[in-house]
């Protein structure tokens, strides 16, 4: 389980591993420290991508810490795991910013690309991601796609490909994807 949890020490959020032999639990931290802590950033929204024996874990650099040029931005990125998940390995690869003009409803002060999770079809990297704030009308769901699992992602639509609808959807941002028990 990959999670997110303030630390004692810095009384930031940091990416963390736990293990179960149980998905109910409990869950014991695989290491003393988090795997993802950064200098002074929050960290969050880790999604772990396993392809052959290569795992890759993504994830976000938090708004809450994360400020460029006066604004807060939650921005998307990724780094290799070691085979035992304990570490990483190289350095952390910058993947997406946000910067289409959807990405800009929760105003102009606060920017959002967070909750990445990849798929992949046809030899292509889907990387589905949130924007907005979360507890907005317009939270959503964006999508790039890459030919590589670490980048570059390319945005594919001039909206989100899941988005408020009057009446009908609010708020709909970070998503997942799973094969049910019929195999789709």
């Amino acid at each position: 389980m990959f999670y997110s949890g303030r630390s004692d020490s810095d009384g930031l959020m940091h990416v963390q591993i736990a293990v179960s032999n149980s998905p109910l639990g409990p869950f014991k931290d695989i290491a003393a420290e988090p795997i993802i802590k950064i200098e002074g950033k929050s960290t969050i929204d880790a999604h772990c991508y396993i392809e052959d024996d290569e795992k890759y874990l993504f994830f976000s650099m938090d708004c809450s810490t994360n400020i460029i040029n006066g604004i807060h931005t939650s921005q998307i990125y990724a780094v290799k795991l070691a085979s035992d998940f304990k570490s990483t390995v190289g350095d952390y690869v910058f993947i997406s910013t946000p910067d289409a003009k959807y990405e800009e409803l929760s105003g102009p002060h606060w920017r959002w690309n967070e909750g990445p999770f990849i798929l992949k079809n046809n030899g292509k990297y889907f990387m589905t991601y949130s924007s907005n704030c979360y507890n907005s009308l317009y939270y959503c769901v964006g999508c790039s796609v890459s030919d590589n699992i670490l980048g570059p992602y390319k945005k594919q639509e001039e909206k989100p490909i899941l988005e408020y609808i009057e009446n009908e959807i609010s708020g709909p941002g970070h998503n997942a994807f799973f094969i049910d028990k019929d195999s789709k």
